[in-house]
């Protein structure tokens, strides 16, 4: 909260009073709140007999910026919208996932979007070390994103996990994304810059998206980092697959989507044991999208940067789509289907994976070219490189190939080379 200091005159002369009367004024100090479902609680901690707000939002209306609200353990039956002027304001767990934000049964939906926590076009705010519960069984409503971040800037999102239990093919609703850092919620709706660090959080049990940061037009910067994404329960699945009809209960694990640019590094992502043959798993480990566009469309993501990332039991491991400006270094990828697939996608360097896949090692379209394929190792009982492509590159490709090793021949011949 902003405060003015109090002016006051000694009675001892004109001089005085003017010199008070001009004293500059401060903001107060940040403040400190707390919050227990049994209303007590406060600097001594969650035992303390000091009052206590009993809901968040309660909590998160009566502050400011830069004000810190710290919430004991409990579970805590409503949704957290943060908006107005509460740029830096601190939102956590006493404990890690010590509280627990739980869907009620009937969800607010601004702009017809459902969540749990809601960082609304406010700055610097840090949510940390929450669990978040999606109701899956009646009555409920499906939640669109359990924590999201609209038109925020340098928001941190850390050590939260995200559970939708139950969701399986009888579930009555379900959790669309985990965390959601975007520019605008709508095609229509005005958009303003977003950025922001995910870390260390634990997704679990999403429809679409694990970790999503999608950009429509001002542009998105997200550090996705040390971060668990799973697919335990197997939804209905989302869509036929291209790969012989595979079926798959999420979308994503991670998502880097139209203009949006930033680090996705050090996660892990995986599906449940019977994948990638289907059931429980996500169609695509780590997507990196500016869209799918035409051979002559623009490409629009800025620079991504994918490394030390461990990818199990996916369809795909990677797709990289209408895309340009990717790095994709170190990472480890096992038991998927096809590993890393490039869809008119261009400056593209992919070094130094390990690629475990059941028929694709690394997948080009005959549209993608002036990529760079350097120290891949494909392994698997179908391991092999194939790219579509034709041009002044390795092999008669539009891309080079330096290099790389496979299980299986390659197609054409030259790019990666069968390992003895």
């Amino acid at each position: 909260m902003h405060g003015w200091k109090r002016l006051t005159s000694t009675g001892l002369g004109l001089v005085a009073a003017l010199a008070a009367a001009i004293a500059p004024v401060s903001a107060s100090a940040p403040t400190r709140r707390w919050v227990d479902d049994d209303g007590h609680a406060g600097p001594g901690g969650c035992s303390s007999p000091g009052h206590a707000f009993q809901h968040i939002q309660s909590a998160v209306d009566a502050s400011g910026a830069d004000d810190t609200v710290i919430v004991c353990p409990g579970t805590y039956v409503e949704q957290v919208h943060i908006d107005g002027h509460r740029d830096g304001l601190t939102l956590r767990s006493s404990r890690p996932f010590g509280a627990t934000i739980k869907a009620p049964a009937s969800l607010a939906r601004p702009a017809g979007f459902s969540y749990l926590v809601f960082i609304d076009q406010v700055n610097r705010v840090t949510l940390a070390g929450f669990k978040t519960v999606t109701r899956t069984q009646g009555s409920c409503e499906t939640v669109d994103a359990a924590i999201v971040a609209v038109g925020s800037l340098q928001a941190s999102i850390r050590g939260n996990r995200t559970l939708a239990p139950g969701a399986g093919p009888d579930a009555a609703c379900y959790q669309g994304y985990g965390i959601l850092l975007v520019d605008a919620l709508h095609s229509g709706s005005s958009t303003a810059a977003a950025s922001g660090t995910i870390l260390y959080n634990e997704i679990r049990d999403t429809y679409f998206t694990g970790i999503g940061a999608f950009s429509r037009s001002a542009g998105t910067n997200a550090n996705i980092i040390h971060n668990s994404v799973r697919a335990y329960f197997g939804h209905p699945a989302v869509g036929g697959s291209p790969m012989g009809g595979v079926s798959y209960s999420g979308e994503y694990g991670i998502g880097l989507l139209g203009r949006s640019r930033g680090t996705i590094r050090d996660n892990v992502i995986q599906g449940a044991g019977a994948a990638p043959a289907g059931g429980a798993t996500f169609f695509v480990g780590i997507v990196v999208s500016g869209s799918f566009l035409t051979s002559t469309g623009a490409y629009s993501n800025g620079p991504v940067d994918v490394r030390d990332n461990t990818v199990r039991r996916v369809v795909y491991g990677l797709q990289i789509a209408g895309s340009d400006q990717a790095s994709v270094r170190r990472n480890h990828f096992t038991n998927t289907y096809a590993a890393v697939v490039l869809q008119q996608a261009r400056g593209v360097s992919v070094q130094s994976n390990h690629l475990g896949a059941k028929a694709i090692g690394i997948y080009v379209d005959a549209v993608s070219h002036n990529n760079l394929f350097r120290h891949n190792r494909v392994t698997g009982n179908g391991g092999t490189c194939q790219d579509a492509s034709s041009g002044a590159g390795t092999a008669g490709t539009a891309n080079r190939w330096t290099s790389n090793t496979a299980t299986q021949a390659s197609n054409p011949n030259g790019i990666c080379v069968v390992a003895p």
